[in-house]
């Protein structure tokens, strides 16, 4: 049987190697705009450091 504190001690140990990327954003293919929600994030002074773009299948729609 695996001890779950080594499991946990080597999640942490094995996430602290992953260099934090800063506030992202997942936003669809289809919606919205990724330009104008760009533009409407800087006049807000926010700065995703990465977006995650996905695309919904046509019945999620």
């Amino acid at each position: 049987m695996v001890d779950p504190g080594l499991v946990q001690q080597d999640f942490q140990r094995r996430l602290r190697s992953i260099p934090p990327l800063g506030m992202g954003l997942s936003v669809d293919v289809y919606s919205p705009d990724l330009f104008e929600l760009v533009n409407a994030l800087r006049e807000r002074g926010l700065q995703p450091g990465y977006f995650e773009v996905f695309k919904a299948t046509t019945t999620a729609l």
